[in-house]
């Protein structure tokens, strides 16, 4: 009784099974364009999913390889560092200080004053030669009180 119950179960399951493929096997024989194995490889080809990520792939590799090649090519590097000093610098070099020799005498001959130079454009060097006396805001009204 299974065998027959078996077998009548793999007839309906082939009746099932034709029907829901027989539109399948009609779309190819229908009247409509025949697609050339030419273009069909086209057409497999645009729409594979693989080769257009291996493609996208391959771009990134070569961009790599370009950026890996530019380290051979020569370089110029620069840096510019601009300082300026908050307060001047006043010092003095005594007579002698670097020695007396008996052809010319001390060096230097006499006592020698250096000074750097003050930028009078600054808030900061105003508020230092006023002595610290007036607060920013006294400074910056008279800055913009100046007649143009």
């Amino acid at each position: 009784m299974t065998d027959v119950r078996m077998s009548a179960m793999a007839v309906i399951l082939v009746l099932v099974a034709a029907m829901v493929l027989s539109p399948c096997a009609n779309a190819q024989t229908s009247d409509g364009d025949v697609v050339t194995l030419d273009e069909a490889i086209s057409l497999a080809r645009s729409n594979n999913r693989d080769l257009k990520q291996s493609g996208l792939e391959i771009g990134k590799q070569r961009e790599a390889l370009s950026e890996a090649k530019t380290q051979f090519y020569p370089r110029l590097d620069s840096s510019v560092l601009a300082a300026q000093l908050l307060t001047p610098l006043n010092f003095t070099i005594n007579a002698g200080q670097f020695g007396t020799f008996p052809g010319t005498g001390p060096i230097p001959a006499n006592n020698v004053d250096l000074h750097t130079a003050i930028r009078r454009d600054s808030l900061s060097t105003r508020r230092t030669e006023l002595g610290g006396r007036c607060s920013p805001g006294v400074l910056r009204g008279s800055r913009h009180s100046e007649p143009t």
